[in-house]
């Protein structure tokens, strides 16, 4: 069964076989990286990215999952052209399967390219002349949801949050509350959290929160700590006096502004770095480790 989500409900399509049309094994046979981990990779063609969701994540999806499909409406032509006519419409295409009890969902993004109107001939009994709303299905999935594994697999962040919006607006949410956590917490006295949370919109880049993300998930903050590592502290601080000299004030970082987050980032990653010949002082975009053997 073909399934549409539009303007957050889903609908049903079609039950006709998809066999040529949509190949679902792309992003099974791929390579996965952690996005949180790894959001600024440019991945290779048979790699993709990772994020792991729960159930509660794919509330939205709950009737699908749990095929209940007699209580979904059938999408309409009248529903059809009101989405059309809405240019941001974050509608998807999915399809469910099952394979040895285990659920997955493959994900098809329909952009503003895939909505086609136009008149043409149809041919049942008798040809004749048709003016109707087309949806274009392409032979791609943008974003496949293994229960297996529990995890989405994508290449595009924003083909995932097409399929998971409010994903990313609770994590931004978590993200804040984390970050006032530490901005409250008084044994960070290398560390200071003077921005204004309210800054951090939903619509952060999500490169930016990934940022935060891990910045925040392998506790890399607690070094600014006063129990910190003396050693390991005094070197990031030295590290920043070089590189950021703007944030560091009395021995001390000072987070004043949102765009402050990613040079905290870019500290504790150690991407910032001197050119050997050139002398030029850039920012190592992907954190790949180098071999001298290779």
């Amino acid at each position: 069964m073909l399934y549409a989500r539009m303007q957050g409900k889903i609908y049903r399509v079609s039950d006709q076989p998809l066999k040529g049309i949509w190949d679902f094994g792309a992003h099974e046979t791929s390579e996965e990286w952690d996005y949180w981990k790894e959001s600024e990779r440019k991945l290779a063609k048979d790699e993709s990215f990772f994020i792991k969701a729960s159930f509660e994540d794919l509330k939205d999806y709950n009737l699908v999952i749990c095929d209940d499909t007699p209580h979904i409406n059938t999408l309409s032509k009248g529903i059809l052209k009101k989405i059309q006519k809405i240019k941001e419409s974050k509608a998807v295409l999915f399809v469910r399967m099952e394979e040895e009890g285990k659920i997955k969902l493959y994900f098809q993004v329909i952009r503003q390219g895939s909505f086609i109107k136009k008149k043409f001939i149809s041919f049942s009994n008798m040809a004749h002349i048709e003016d109707k709303p087309i949806i274009l299905i392409e032979d791609r999935t943008d974003v496949y949801w293994s229960q297996e594994t529990g995890k989405f697999y994508f290449k595009n962040i924003e083909d995932l949050e097409r399929v998971l919006p409010h994903f990313f607006e609770n994590k931004v949410q978590e993200a804040k509350q984390r970050l006032q956590a530490i901005k409250d917490d008084t044994s960070y006295q290398y560390l200071h959290l003077e921005l204004d949370l309210k800054d951090i919109k939903s619509t952060i880049p999500k490169t930016k929160l990934a940022r935060i993300e891990r910045l925040l998930q392998e506790g890399r903050l607690e070094i600014f700590k006063k129990n910190g590592d003396l050693r390991k502290r005094n070197a990031y601080l030295k590290y920043a006096q070089k590189y950021r000299p703007q944030i560091l004030k009395d021995s001390k970082l000072l987070i004043c502004k949102v765009a402050d987050l990613d040079s905290l980032y870019h500290i504790v990653c150690e991407a910032y770095y001197t050119t050997e010949i050139g002398g030029e002082q850039r920012v190592a975009n992907v954190s790949e480790k180098n071999s001298v053997e290779n």
